[in-house]
């Protein structure tokens, strides 16, 4: 968990009778001076930046004789200029031994979509919404502890909040305490997210609202160049409250990272995931591969799933290659990249013979990898355990700073056919247009087109689908 640190705020004019500090340092410096001033003092003096009347940068010496007053206009004054200005809220207390941070985010997403399911004259527009507040308290790197709430919802599921209003959207994301044992060893207890790699098969899906977190235990060390983790969670719980779930769910994870060579950085993956239920004991295990030398960058990926579930045997792998350029930036006024990449998940032939042989993508991001228009998101059963195989190129262009502009180019077949004979699933072009208006303020367009072949005509429909979404995110 990275801790936000105290950024300089830009001097602005104030209106009438209104000032704000330069620094959020400053700010606190008032607090301290306030709390640490002798029991027999009846004043404060305070010195500090302030910007007046439009004259920037005149620094005076002002007296406070209420520390009422000192301590209201702190407490005010704090968040907002940390959230206009877009300053990660951050203090230290306790003569710097505590650390109190806060966090929040704000991200909103219209989405529309026409054709959808390739049904023609199918069409919905939707906003959705995620709202985030966070605060992490730290002791001298030692102890620390760290909760996240968020509200999800689709706006206009509520007709208004006198009328219908409910918390189906609000919950606990994250909540973990942690400890440093030795060196750079930390344990981490609770709920928390938890991404390895590239997201492959263990990944926090941010970019879903709801996104996804673990009830778990974390045992990690991250010293440059090496990280390792070993994790494990509850998925389900058969005597959970609301009995969502029949029998247990568990997850396990080994990790490992080595980080020294930024031309070769290898990592091994371990995972075991139990369904009593299902009667399921699945092992995955692989090697991932990334590195990145003079403008070529590489990835490398394989990974093989065996096991038990009910009365079959698992036989399945997964592998993935992508290759990289990006042009060197003296050669062009821009930075231009392209990538192309291979990708196969196996399927299964006979699903009622004694063998399992869909690859299971596990608690993956698979938005970043399958196309952005999320056909296959859940794998297996987006393909009926027949698999995919992902041909597809990208190309990258950095016109402006803070600006990042991508067309990618999918092509799906599946590697086992359908009942109906076929393996093309079809095409998907998207466009993604990325914007950092400033440091906490990100602005995301993406049009997407799919045009099914014959397969995928085959189990929907034959139109074409069209997404275009448009999402804002403000955070701190």
């Amino acid at each position: 968990m990275t801790t936000p640190s105290v950024t300089s705020v830009e001097p602005r004019s104030s209106q009438a009778g209104l000032f704000f500090f330069t620094d959020l340092q400053n700010l606190l410096s008032v607090v301290r001076r306030l709390w640490h001033s002798s029991a027999n003092q009846n004043h404060v003096y305070v010195r500090y930046d302030s910007v007046c009347d439009g004259e920037e940068g005149e620094v005076r010496r002002r007296r406070f004789y209420d520390k009422t007053l000192v301590l209201f206009l702190c407490l005010v004054a704090a968040p907002a200029v940390a959230w206009a200005d877009g300053a990660a809220l951050s203090t230290s207390l306790v003569g710097g031994r505590v650390q109190l941070d806060f966090r929040g985010q704000y991200r909103a997403r219209f989405l529309f979509n026409t054709g959808k399911d390739f049904k023609v004259g199918n069409n919905s527009e939707t906003v959705a919404q995620r709202a985030r507040f966070g605060m992490s308290l730290s002791y001298m790197d030692r102890l620390s502890f760290f909760f996240q709430v968020q509200d999800v919802r689709t706006w206009g599921e509520e007709k208004d909040t006198l009328g219908t209003y409910n918390a189906n959207g609000f919950d606990l994301h994250q909540a973990f305490g942690q400890v440093r044992i030795v060196d750079r060893l930390f344990v981490r207890i609770g709920r928390q997210e938890l991404s390895l790699d590239n997201e492959r098969l263990i990944g926090a899906v941010d970019w879903s609202m709801q996104a996804r977190s673990f009830d778990g235990i974390r045992i990690y060390y991250d010293r440059d160049p090496y990280h390792a983790t070993i994790f494990y969670a509850k998925v389900g719980e058969e005597h959970a409250l609301n009995n969502v779930f029949k029998r247990d769910r568990d997850l396990g994870v080994v990790h490992f990272r080595y980080s020294r060579l930024p031309y070769f950085e290898p990592s091994m993956l371990y995972v075991i995931d139990t369904d009593y239920a299902e009667k399921r004991v699945r092992h995955t295990m692989g090697v991932h591969l990334t590195g990145e030398v003079k403008g070529l960058n590489y990835t490398g990926e394989f990974y093989g799933q065996f096991g038990e579930v009910g009365d079959k045997t698992i036989k399945a792998f997964m592998g993935a290659v992508l290759v990289g350029y990006t042009i060197p930036h003296r050669l062009l006024r821009v930075n231009l990249g392209f990538d192309a990449w291979f990708e196969y998940l196996s399927g299964d032939r006979n699903p009622n013979d004694g063998d399992s042989k869909s690859f299971d993508t596990l608690f993956a991001t698979n938005h970043r990898f399958y196309g952005y228009m999320d056909f296959f998101l859940n794998i297996p059963n987006d393909t009926i355990n027949r698999g995919l195989m992902d041909i597809g190129g990208r190309i990258r262009l950095a016109p402006v700073s803070g600006m990042v502009i991508k067309v990618d180019y999918h092509y799906f077949q599946a590697p086992r056919r359908f009942s109906s004979g076929e393996v093309y699933l079809g095409s998907e072009v998207d466009v993604l247009v990325s914007y950092k208006v400033w440091r906490y303020l990100k602005l995301d367009a993406v049009y997407g087109v799919f045009i099914p072949h014959a397969a995928m005509k085959a189990l929907k429909g034959s139109g074409n689908e069209h997404l275009f979404y448009l999402t804002t995110d403000f955070q701190f």
